[in-house]
């Protein structure tokens, strides 16, 4: 009877671990895509373009920034109980950036279930670039005392899009030359 029950239950926890895993994997599979057109197209750009930071997915490219700071303003929340912050200012480190958003780390630790609407100003390369946004997510560090946020710019203007464009291909072949 013991050994029925603790097959039972070592079968119980194969099929849970079973059932995690695949549900982790479509997980996965949804957010690393929006449509299989749309990864398509850009797997033919990727082709003919070099790629500097190894396969790269997004619809737009990322470039990795150190020692750059924004300033990061909130100007609208979905969840009135943040009111209180509406015009608060903050300074975060950039992480990374692309013509779509950025990422960003800073030591505040604010709940983003719920829509926030963000104003950041940054200089890049002599140029000042004052962009709204939406905070996507949020990623804690256990080992370190920041937190990283995900940032998609919302209503950039094709003026500063095409000025954002030009600065972060002169700082991928500004990198790309160190390298040589």
């Amino acid at each position: 009877m013991f050994y029925i029950v603790l097959f039972q239950a070592i079968i119980m926890i194969v099929l849970t671990v079973v059932f995690f895993r695949k549900k982790l994997i479509a997980q996965q599979q949804l957010t690393s895509s929006s449509s299989d057109s749309s990864l398509k197209n850009q797997e033919k750009k990727d082709e003919k373009l070099p790629n500097f930071f190894g396969k790269n997915r997004r619809e737009h490219f990322r470039v990795p920034l150190s020692d750059q700071t924004c300033l990061v303003e909130f100007i609208d929340f979905e969840n009135e109980k943040l009111n209180n912050l509406k015009n608060k200012k903050f300074n975060a480190s950039i992480e990374n950036i692309s013509l779509g958003g950025m990422k960003v780390d800073c030591t505040y630790n604010f709940p983003v279930r719920q829509k926030i609407s963000i104003l950041i100003r940054f200089s890049l390369k002599d140029e000042d670039f004052s962009l709204k946004g939406e905070i996507l997510r949020k990623e804690e560090h256990n080992h370190l005392d920041s937190i990283s946020y995900g940032i998609r710019f919302k209503g950039i203007s094709e003026i500063n899009q095409d000025k954002l464009c030009a600065i972060l291909n002169q700082v991928i072949f500004e990198k790309n030359k160190k390298v040589s």
